[in-house]
């Protein structure tokens, strides 16, 4: 089956290429969609920070990120 008719000075689709083109435009622009839908939970953060680390370790500059990144980060 060809999709594509070619002469030295035109090339177009043939109508099963024309039907192909439409249904792949209409799936490229699905996954498009799906994709968009998807990035939006990665733009923001979700769920549970929890951090672990020795009693004597000096949690000072860990609470200090936390505190800017919540402000950056509203719920």
């Amino acid at each position: 089956m060809s999709l594509l008719i070619q002469t030295t000075r035109k090339l177009h689709l043939t109508d099963a290429g024309e039907i192909f083109f439409r249904k792949a435009e209409a799936a490229v622009a699905a996954l498009v969609s799906a994709g968009e839908e998807a990035s939006v939970f990665q733009k923001r953060p979700t769920g549970t920070l929890k951090i672990t680390a020795l009693a004597d370790f000096d949690f000072t500059p860990i609470c200090e990120a936390v505190t800017e990144y919540t402000k950056n980060s509203p719920r």
